[in-house]
């Protein structure tokens, strides 16, 4: 390795052979070392560290002029033969004064009902490889930052990648927050003014077990138990009090934003995190963490045999990349969490009271809606997709009947969408639904309504600003199949 110290190589393959263990089944592996690469992130952070470090150690303040290296991966195949030439799936760089990782991409992990759907299309150096799907990954050096500034890093790189937007370091996120200081305790909302900067919509979310919390104030207050001077008096005021019907999330409303390919920031307690069988201990913090609230990143689902949801993929920048969290533990655990959307963009939670009232209207003239819905046996499944992608989906017609591709390519739609699926349970074990009903996801839409709706006996939808309608006596078809099913 020439320039770094046996402790250095050490510990990085250390934490090389920790996310193989703990997120490969102990299959990813270095397959070539480069010395010197223009690492982006790194490059970014050097002014900092060089001042920083200079007053720490000389030895250190030297490494900091260096450039990163970079790790190429591959995922081992046990069946290929040992004389193959390997094949790099992507890379890990490392900063050169400490063994922490200015950024990752890589391989998504090979398992069964495993979808990284937050995955998008980078570039990569590697001449046989020239790009990579995958979701960034970075361990930061806590001189520079802790958790919150980082897990905000990977969603800010995927949705500057997703949607064009500028691209910000760590650093520069870092430094654009109120504290300026990323190794200090990091808020939720100390990220408000950074996220209106760059031009996107966000939303806040509660917990199930904070909801508990604020009920049990709200009753405290109501009764005369809690005095007028309790600290806790402007949580109740200025956030539950306004927010509390539509603001808790669960599973069932994390889900929506992971179907739509967002990753989705959330805070628990690292002691409830070390609780779940086989979740890594992060063995570089020095601190007591178990006393901490804990950012990660929501990347992805698993599905288990039955095809239901039983666990969310996400990337802790204190432990590894690509680990599962069980759903249970999302509505027993989550204390908080921020959703950051693309501008002008209503969220998920607001759209489902729409579709509530939609259904029950459309139940009352169609007999198919009228029976899952009075059987208790109706699934949504919704997503907030750009119209054109969503277009270009339904126009397929090896996939689709001729009605709905008709209207799918002559209909007016937004440049965003919510898209609720409507199914039932044996439709849903077949990756098919009764069909959709999508929404306007503008808030600048100041008469949010259904703008296009696709079912065997109803149509709706505008061409030319004209609402078009249809009703049919007999079903046109029997069912359709799901958007990016997972047989796709």
């Amino acid at each position: 390795m020439g320039r770094y110290d046996e402790s250095f190589i050490s510990q990085a393959e250390s934490f090389l052979n920790q996310i193989s263990k703990t997120s490969y089944n102990g299959r990813l592996r270095k397959s070539l070392v480069i010395h010197s690469v223009n690492c982006k992130e790194w490059e970014a952070e050097k002014k900092f560290f060089v001042q920083k470090l200079t007053n720490l150690d000389s030895e250190s303040s030297t490494k900091a002029n260096l450039a990163a290296t970079r790790w190429y991966v591959e995922i081992l195949d046990l069946d290929r033969n040992p004389n193959t030439p390997h094949k790099h799936m992507g890379h890990i760089d490392f900063r050169p004064i400490s063994p922490t990782v200015s950024d990752a991409f890589l391989p998504i992990p090979r398992k069964a009902n495993f979808f990284v759907t937050c995955q998008k299309m980078y570039k990569s150096d590697d001449f046989n490889e020239p790009v990579i799907r995958t979701v960034p990954y970075i361990v930061p050096d806590h001189r520079l930052s802790w958790c919150a500034p980082a897990s905000l890093w990977i969603i800010l790189s995927s949705l500057s990648n997703e949607l064009g937007r500028q691209y910000l370091s760590l650093y520069e996120i870092i430094s654009n927050l109120p504290k300026k200081n990323g190794s200090k305790a990091i808020e939720a909302r100390d990220f408000d003014r950074l996220i209106e900067k760059l031009g996107y919509s966000y939303y806040y979310y509660y917990g199930k077990c904070q909801q508990a919390l604020y009920e049990e104030i709200e009753g405290n207050f109501e009764s005369g138990e809690c005095k007028r001077g309790c600290k806790l008096k402007h949580l109740y005021d200025h956030i539950w009090r306004e927010n509390k019907n539509n603001n808790v999330m669960d599973w069932s409303v994390l889900y929506p934003y992971i179907e739509s390919e967002i990753p989705v920031y959330l805070v628990f307690q690292y002691a409830d995190l070390l609780k779940i069988p086989g979740y890594p201990v992060a063995e570089h913090d020095n601190e007591n963490l178990s006393e901490l609230w804990h950012a990660v990143v929501a990347i992805g689902h698993t599905l288990n045999e039955s095809g239901e949801i039983d666990n969310f993929i996400v990337h802790d920048v204190s432990a590894s990349p690509f680990l599962t969290v069980p759903r249970e533990f999302i509505d027993a655990c989550l204390l908080e969490a921020i959703v950051i959307l693309p501008e002008d963009t209503y969220h998920y939670t607001f759209v489902k009271l729409l579709l509530t009232k939609t259904i029950d209207t459309i139940a009352r003239f169609d007999d198919i809606i009228h029976e899952i819905v009075v059987d208790g046996r109706i699934i949504y499944r919704a997503y907030l997709m750009r119209s054109q992608r969503v277009k270009f989906w339904f126009t397929d017609k090896t996939k689709y009947p001729e009605e709905i591709t008709n209207i799918f390519s002559i209909a007016d739609v937004p440049k965003y969408v919510w898209v609720f699926e409507i199914s039932n349970p044996e439709l849903k074990k077949l990756d098919r639904s009764v069909g959709s009903i999508i929404f306007d996801a503008s808030i600048s839409n100041k008469n949010p309504r259904p703008i296009l709706i696709t079912l065997p006996k109803f149509m709706l939808w505008y061409d030319e600003g004209e609402r078009e309608m249809k009703v049919y006596d007999t079903p046109i078809y029997d069912s359709v199949p799901l958007f990016r099913s997972s047989t796709n």
